[in-house]
């Protein structure tokens, strides 16, 4: 998310991992400290792509919505 000349993923990157890796709940937060980072860069990693994919597979979808009216 960008707004202005701040993007939040920058300024609060690691807290936006760990929320992923907890799934927003704050109670978990300390258990994903307590994981290795390896692991949890690995899953980030994955999750990055498989957004990445489903994304362009969402746009393809509206455009061929788009482009034949269904």
């Amino acid at each position: 998310m960008r707004l202005g000349a701040v993007s939040i993923d920058s300024k609060w990157s690691w807290l936006s991992m760990v929320d992923r890796l907890s799934n927003g709940d704050i109670t978990k937060h300390d258990l994903v400290y307590e994981r290795n980072y390896i692991e949890c860069l690995n899953l980030l990693s994955y999750w990055h792509e498989k957004d990445k994919y489903m994304e362009e597979i969402n746009k393809q979808r509206q455009n061929n919505l788009t482009r034949y009216g269904k």
